[in-house]
């Protein structure tokens, strides 16, 4: 369907747009969810070596991975909590993919290009958008987040003291989210939580914690704890539709790569998600650059 629209964006961002008879200049913004984001930009999507779409990490290192890409090493790994965006996505490879797919996708090369070269790119983008003018999400992080750091509860009780133990934790939350932070699941989206519960939730962690501390040890607890009041400060950035001050902004990008490290250090068995990926390495250049998040929510 965007493919349509293709030729009339680039026309305008070429050709600006008239306001009462003045010419103005516009800027293009790329906003939506992986899904759409990937289709646009001709991005292999969510299965690919290289996830994201600001940085050229990997999604995990693989045997396989380790045959393709002998540099791997170079590139780090979503695993690498802050410190994987360490090669940028640039907006000449993205001219040169266009350049490359001009004649048809990966698929009908004769010649396909590596997988270093590629970097995970197989179709001709319908309109080349630098990295830096993608949004990072802040919706799509809020909504995947919130109800994640539940289920990262229930899994700190299994890991710690087994099935049996978890289910009944489960069963202890569900009452307290219900009765004490006033929200409950949808029939839709996997029946997981969506929009305004997944706010109250971020904000209402510390009943949740009260529920976690009954059942796991104390060093648990402690890393549980925090990474809760971490996400609870780092939800108003995402969500409010406001200009931050360059201290706030400040404040943001130490709490989000605090947040995504605890993760990653306290709970050994959890993998770092693409949104805490972009969390962690790439909504605070964004805030930096455009002073908010939630205005492109």
């Amino acid at each position: 369907m965007v493919e349509l629209y293709a030729p009339d964006l680039e026309d305008l961002r070429a050709n600006g747009v008239t306001v009462a008879g003045v010419a103005r200049p516009v800027h293009l913004i790329l906003m939506g969810d992986h899904s759409f984001t990937t289709s646009f930009d001709g991005h292999a999507g969510a299965t690919c070596h290289f996830l994201c779409c600001y940085c050229c990490c990997l999604a995990r290192l693989t045997a396989a991975t380790k045959k393709l890409l002998p540099n791997f090493a170079d590139y780090g790994t979503l695993q690498d909590g802050s410190r994987a965006g360490r090669v940028p996505c640039t907006i000449f490879h993205m001219s040169v993919m266009a350049t490359l797919y001009a004649n048809g996708p990966l698929a009908t090369l004769l010649d396909p290009p590596s997988v270093s070269i590629a970097l995970s790119y197989e179709r001709r983008p319908l309109v080349v958008f630098a990295p830096k003018d993608i949004v990072p999400m802040p919706l799509h992080i809020t909504s995947g987040v919130s109800p994640w750091m539940l289920s990262l509860g229930v899994e700190a009780v299994a890991f710690d003291l087994g099935a049996a133990r978890a289910e009944k934790y489960a069963a202890a939350l569900t009452t307290a989210l219900r009765l004490n932070v006033g929200v409950s699941r949808t029939p839709y989206w996997r029946g997981t939580f969506a929009g305004r519960a997944c706010d109250k939730i971020g904000r209402r962690l510390a009943a949740v914690c009260d529920v976690f501390d009954g059942f796991v040890p104390p060093a648990r607890t402690a890393a549980h704890r925090r990474a809760c009041e971490l996400w609870a400060k780092l939800q108003p950035a995402l969500n409010r539709a406001a200009t931050f001050e360059a201290p706030e902004r400040a404040t943001f990008r130490r709490q989000a790569t605090e947040f995504v490290d605890l993760l990653r250090s306290s709970f050994e068995w959890e993998s770092i998600t693409r949104k805490l990926h972009i969390l962690a390495c790439h909504a605070a250049d964004w805030l930096d650059r455009y002073g908010s998040l939630g205005q492109f929510a």
